[in-house]
């Protein structure tokens, strides 16, 4: 499912989701089994990777479905163990992240959108709940944590959170994790080697230029950063008048080309 889902096959991801909850409600024999406070996380996210780039009219069903594997996931959590008995550290550590996933998605759908405060709440409770020794997946909260501290302008707290999952990542060799990491702009600022490519650039500046790199609308940015189109607008002037280019396309190769969201 994360393998489909990272490289953009998220319809894939889906249908195997679906597959593999049929396959588990039967050997379990109940729909309620713990397994799936993880696979409604892992639903969740590729469902984000999925509103990233759909169009503005099928967001609302995407967040519909996003809204039935959280209820879900929590409803596993409540019902999928004996009366008495409390969840263990790793359950704990994925229905932190699930809680977070969603407000993600809503966050990306604009499907009742939680307050940028809340969000970053949620996303350090899931780095919180991985602390019990699950490296990766505490890094990749990090990641996400960072993101939305970059969004809120928190450049250095942001920072210190990539940097953080950037070495994990280096140390496992977990690429997937590296590349994200470059998608988000949250690697520090690097020179090129000519005018263009070296242009010195604010955070948030990096912030839309990372944007700009996934192919994302005015819209879609300004909805990602908490700020408004105008912003973007202006924004991406800037940026297109520092790197020297003409056009968005020109800046997200150049962007590319010159590494300058590598961390």
């Amino acid at each position: 499912i994360e393998l489909l889902a990272g490289t953009g096959d998220s319809a894939g991801a889906l249908a195997l989701l679906d597959e593999h909850l049929e396959c588990q409600t039967r050997l379990w024999q109940n729909e309620w089994f713990l397994g799936r406070i993880r696979i409604s996380a892992l639903g969740l996210a590729t469902l984000s990777v999925q509103a990233a780039t759909s169009p503005t009219e099928q967001r609302a069903a995407i967040a519909e479905r996003g809204a039935e594997l959280a209820d879900a996931g929590r409803l596993s959590a409540s019902r999928g163990l004996p009366a008495g008995r409390r969840l263990g550290i790793e359950a704990v550590g994925w229905l932190a992240r699930l809680e977070a996933e969603a407000a993600r998605l809503r966050w990306l759908t604009g499907v009742q959108p939680p307050a940028l405060a809340d969000h970053i709440e949620l996303w350090q409770a899931s780095v919180a709940g991985f602390g019990y020794g699950h490296g990766y997946e505490q890094a990749r909260s990090r990641t996400r944590l960072a993101e939305l501290l970059r969004a809120a302008g928190k450049a250095e707290e942001a920072a210190a959170q990539a940097e953080l999952a950037r070495t994990l990542g280096r140390r496992l060799g977990a690429e997937p994790l590296l590349a994200e990491l470059r998608r988000l702009g949250t690697s520090p600022n690097r020179r090129g080697g000519d005018g263009a490519s070296g242009a010195e650039l604010t955070p948030r500046e990096r912030d839309v230029l990372a944007l700009l790199v996934q192919g994302r609308t005015n819209r879609q940015v300004a909805r990602q950063l908490y700020i408004s189109e105008k912003t973007v607008s202006v924004h991406v002037s800037n940026l297109l008048a520092k790197l020297g280019v003409r056009s968005r396309a020109e800046a997200a190769v150049l962007a590319r080309r010159d590494g300058l969201l590598d961390g």
